[in-house]
């Protein structure tokens, strides 16, 4: 995976607010406390972002998150965000949520996106990294434990 995110790992994940691109509502943070949750942050402007977009509705039908709750989040402008959720309303346990201007990824120190962020179920970083491809994305869900990426 592309860029190190390890510095975070073990720290308490922070808490935030988004609006759901399904509904309109916002969303807290504090409604995923309890379960392992991973945090998949893209950007509609970024051509890595976009390939990634493109396959998660398979990735997540293989199982490869190993996590009941995904969080997609989106940073950009809400039309193209909402375009990208339309095709994927049977993805119940992936909330895709999204903001303009990056308020959600600064709140998490992450410096450039795809990024990837998972999280315990006491709400601390257990992986973070930059992935490029799907394969990235697997490797480092599958370590489960701070991840040196290079």
């Amino acid at each position: 995976m592309g860029g190190t995110g390890h510095h975070l790992v073990g720290t308490s994940a922070p808490a935030f607010e988004a609006t759901d691109l399904r509904t309109g509502a916002v969303v807290s943070s504090d409604r995923f406390l309890g379960s392992p949750t991973v945090l998949l942050f893209l950007s509609p402007t970024c051509p890595t972002c976009q390939r990634l977009m493109r396959g998660l509705a398979d990735a997540w039908e293989t199982g490869m998150f190993g996590v009941e709750r995904m969080l997609a989040y989106r940073n950009g402008p809400a039309r193209p965000c909402a375009a990208y959720v339309e095709n994927l309303d049977d993805m119940d346990a992936v909330t895709f949520l999204g903001e303009h201007d990056a308020p959600v990824p600064a709140a998490f120190r992450l410096p450039a996106l795809p990024a990837l962020v998972q999280v315990d179920d006491q709400w601390r970083i257990s992986a973070c990294g930059y992935p490029g491809t799907w394969d990235e994305i697997a490797g480092a869900l599958a370590a489960n434990e701070p991840v040196e990426l290079t």
